[in-house]
């Protein structure tokens, strides 16, 4: 959801979260990392493997969907300081 999210700001022009979008590009990668956090932290804790039930499948999908929202969000931040 985050990396829908990031990506809907990459797209948008208007930023209407104050400070030109940033604040909302700050939130955005510290929700990013957190679910990073919290997926490897429960890759450690279930040490079962894939198709066990463990859902560590969700946890490497949650991985790679934080990596790729904090790369769209760092696009959307290169963006806003070329523009303004």
């Amino acid at each position: 959801m985050n990396a829908i999210f990031a990506g809907l700001s990459l797209s948008s022009s208007i930023r209407r979260i104050g400070n030109g979008g940033r604040n909302g590009d700050i939130i955005s990668v510290a929700v990013a990392l957190i679910v990073i956090v919290y997926a490897l932290i429960h890759m450690a804790m279930f040490p079962g493997d894939f198709g066990t039930g463990d859902r560590r499948s969700a946890a490497v999908i949650s991985i790679v969907t934080g990596i790729i929202s904090i790369v769209l969000t760092g696009i959307t931040l290169i963006r806003s300081r070329r523009a303004g």
